[in-house]
């Protein structure tokens, strides 16, 4: 949508990001009424994105899988991206940057910080130092989540 839309400003590509995910929600429950297995991957914020899941999780074998690390390291991470040039423009990364410096980098932080308030298996990835390469403990995490589960990627989650 932000190639197709072009914000001109932050404000902009906030309205075009909410509109984003309202597509990509519509477009789950879509596919979870087909029968149609998804991983549905997101920056979804607690207190926020919780109401939109739980009708999808009611239609599916949902599992949370919540990347965790510390605000510095996180802070440190989206800077050098911004400063690679690695996430589109649409994001305005700089305006961001100086978003929070001016708000705070805990008001920043704090939507993302903790895993969604979910009534489902729910596993906390910390990624400090990395996300791991070797994804084992996490695939076996959502197999023992779902041991009655035919085939785990149909109806598959979040």
């Amino acid at each position: 949508l932000g190639d197709a839309l072009q914000p001109g400003s932050r404000r902009e590509s906030q309205t075009i990001g909410r509109a984003t995910y309202e597509l990509l929600f519509h477009l789950a429950a879509d596919m979870l009424a087909s029968d149609v297995g998804l991983v549905f991957e997101g920056n979804f914020y607690r207190g926020l994105h919780e109401a939109k899941l739980a009708p999808l999780i009611d239609h599916s074998r949902a599992t949370l899988i919540h990347c965790h690390a510390p605000m510095t390291v996180a802070l440190e991470r989206y800077e050098a991206r911004a400063w690679r040039g690695e996430r589109h423009p649409v994001h305005f990364d700089f305006e961001v940057l100086g978003a929070i410096r001016a708000e705070g980098l805990e008001a920043w932080y704090r939507p993302f910080a903790q895993p969604l308030e979910l009534s489902i298996p729910s596993l906390v990835v910390d990624t400090t130092l990395a996300f791991p390469t070797d994804v084992t403990t996490i695939v076996e995490f959502v197999l023992a989540a779902h041991p009655n589960a035919d085939d785990i990627g149909s109806r598959a989650g979040t």
